[in-house]
């Protein structure tokens, strides 16, 4: 049976039932290789200066080398009891903001911050083993948006790609599967034009897609090239075609997004390809609503960082 994980969970508030936790579930090593004499070491609990650490020891009598357990951690230059990462980590996977967090811990803002893209290099390497979307029998909407340092765009459709030199706009693209919205992709692009989709189409879904778009003027060469099926919606019209095809999916995708800019009074520019891999991760993985899916994360959240 799963575990569920709350606030109130020992691992989050004892550093002892945190290192029990990484045994228990196999993510570190009772034993290592000594990287001074080559015997071996044994991973023990060690009190130094009146702190609890957790080391590898030497076995072998004339070495008997210590190396603690977070350098073989890509946490090894945090300054955090283990109780204190995990508690990072599942603060990380249900959203909380930094106002949020640091009520809650003894962590200032600013190693928060630093601690959070150590988490969000981790989420890029989940992000990395999903599978492309799409295939035959399953539809794919395409769309496209706007956001900007100033804020965000009401009315994307009023922008081109140059928007008279504008040098503050950030053109997102993305695709969602409409019968399991779960499965889609964000990325940022450099415009819009038909052999920039083309190229994005082709990495993200897989062929034999229906795909489905508005009647922006890039998509047909870049979905036909491709050799996709295509469904267009000419939004001036209506919100359906006379099929039926809707983008309502992939436009309920960007509410959402934006939302979470707005939540977040903003995101910086630079820190925009860091946003767009965490929002993934957390509605990909639905970590807000499935209590099973957000403990299978935070354990391969933790493999991920000992590995």
């Amino acid at each position: 049976m799963t575990e569920i994980l709350n606030r109130k969970s020992a691992i989050f508030n004892d550093e002892t039932h945190a290192f029990n936790f990484l045994i228990k579930k196999g993510i570190v090593e009772q034993n290592k290789i000594c990287s001074h004499c080559g015997n071996i070491s044994v991973l023990m609990t060690n009190i130094i200066r009146e702190k609890r650490v957790f080391i590898y020891r030497c076995t072998f009598g004339s070495c008997r080398r210590k190396k603690n357990l977070m350098s073989y951690s890509v946490f090894k230059h945090a300054k955090m009891n283990l109780d204190d990462i995990f508690f990072s980590i599942y603060s990380y996977l249900i959203n909380l903001s930094n106002g949020q967090f640091t009520n809650l811990s003894n962590i200032s803002e600013s190693s928060w911050i630093t601690f959070k893209k150590k988490l969000n290099n981790i989420s890029e390497i989940v992000i990395g083993t999903v599978d492309k979307i799409g295939g035959p029998g399953i539809t794919v909407e395409l769309d496209e948006t706007v956001i900007t340092r100033q804020g965000l765009i009401r009315v994307p459709s009023v922008y081109d790609d140059t928007s008279n030199n504008r040098t503050d706009l950030i053109w997102l693209f993305g695709g969602i599967e409409r019968h399991n919205p779960s499965r889609f992709f964000l990325i940022v692009v450099e415009n819009r034009r038909s052999e920039t989709l083309k190229r994005h189409i082709e990495a993200n879904i897989h062929p034999g897609t229906k795909i489905v778009t508005d009647g922006y003027s890039s998509y047909p060469n870049a979905v036909n090239e491709a050799m996709y099926q295509h469904e267009t919606v000419n939004h001036s019209v209506g919100f359906t075609n006379d099929e039926g095809e809707h983008t309502n999916t992939i436009e309920n995708l960007w509410s959402h997004l934006k939302n979470e800019i707005r939540r977040r009074c903003g995101v910086i520019h630079a820190n925009i390809h860091e946003f767009l891999i965490e929002f993934q991760l957390k509605k990909m993985y639905k970590l807000l609503s499935d209590k099973t899916q957000l403990y299978n994360i935070f354990v391969m959240f933790l493999r991920i960082a000992f590995e």
